[in-house]
């Protein structure tokens, strides 16, 4: 399984996400898509319907998604819990 973060420059809820994934995770995501910077990242938030950032996906080996977070607040024990399933 991997997980794929989207985010945003000038997003408070990405900033949110990546210091909680720094500092209490201590893990990071299989592959990150800042759709400021990135044109394949509009394409890949397309692929997977993402209309609000932060976006957290836990996907299958085949590449199929099985969990999806949207934004930080309220939601770091999800966050916790889906990189224990990672592994």
């Amino acid at each position: 399984m991997k997980i794929i973060k989207f985010e945003q420059n000038n997003c408070p809820g990405c900033q949110k996400v990546e210091m909680f994934l720094n500092t209490v995770v201590n893990d990071k995501p299989d592959k990150t898509y800042n759709l400021s910077k990135e044109p394949e990242a509009i394409e890949e938030a397309a692929k997977y319907g993402i209309m609000t950032l932060p976006a957290l996906l836990l996907l299958d080996d085949e590449g199929k998604e099985v969990e999806r977070i949207i934004g930080f607040d309220g939601q770091q024990e999800e966050i916790i819990e889906m990189f224990g399933k990672r592994k």
